[in-house]
C-alpha cells in the first residue's frame, strides 16, 4: 500500500468557502479513482504548520494505482480547482 500526503498553503485571496469546496472535492475522489482505498483530510491544528493550513492523506492499493491517480480525469479536475486557490503544496509518498 502507498500513502500519499499533501499539505496546502493557500493564496491570501482564497475565500474560506472555496478552500472548503476544493478540500471536499479532493476527499470525494475515493470511489472515483480506482485503487484509492482511503481518503482523509482537514484543517491543520498544529502550531508548527509553517503556513500549511490544510492537508490530506490518501492510501492507494499499490504503486500502480498511485501513479494512475496522477493522470486520472477526476484528479485532474480537482487540480484545476486547486490551482485557483493554492499558493504552495508539499507532497510525500511512501510505501507501507
Amino acid at each position: 500500500m502507498y500513502v500519499h500526503v499533501v499539505l496546502f498553503r493557500w493564496q491570501d485571496t482564497a475565500a474560506p468557502e472555496d478552500i472548503d469546496h476544493v478540500m471536499a472535492e479532493l476527499l470525494d475522489l475515493k470511489g472515483k479513482v480506482p485503487g484509492l482505498v482511503e481518503s482523509t483530510g482537514g484543517a491543520n491544528e498544529s502550531t508548527r504548520s509553517q503556513g500549511y493550513s490544510h492537508g490530506a492523506v490518501m492510501k492507494f492499493q499499490d504503486r500502480a494505482a498511485l501513479e494512475a491517480y496522477a493522470t486520472h480525469p477526476a484528479h485532474q479536475r480537482v487540480l484545476q480547482l486547486l490551482a485557483a486557490v493554492m499558493a504552495q503544496v508539499v507532497v510525500l509518498d511512501y510505501l507501507i
